[in-house]
């Protein structure tokens, strides 16, 4: 990969409020922090850096679903893919 997956994560509350802030209202009112954190932990590596780029958490900028395919060496259509399925996970454990 372009991008070294080993950067160190962002910290916790910046992590957690750029997430939350990209979820559904339904659901973010029931979902708490350590929820999302708990979430996030559990990802691969590949599915946090896939949010971290399109998201832009971590302080680094958000691109589109082609940017992060090229940096990551996959397709867009995977790249939305695998965002979305991380997306739904996440709306299923907060209901």
């Amino acid at each position: 990969m372009n991008l070294q997956m080993t950067q160190n994560k962002p910290r916790n509350s910046e992590r957690l409020f750029r997430i939350r802030e990209y979820l559904p209202y339904e659901v973010r009112k029931r979902v708490t922090e350590d929820k999302i954190e708990e979430f996030f932990d559990s990802l691969s590596r590949r599915q946090q850096l896939a949010l971290m780029l399109y998201y832009g958490l971590g302080g680094a900028k958000s691109h589109t679903y082609k940017q992060v395919a090229e940096i990551m060496e996959g397709t867009p259509m995977a790249i939305e893919q695998l965002i979305r399925r991380t997306k739904r996970r996440l709306q299923k454990l907060c209901k």
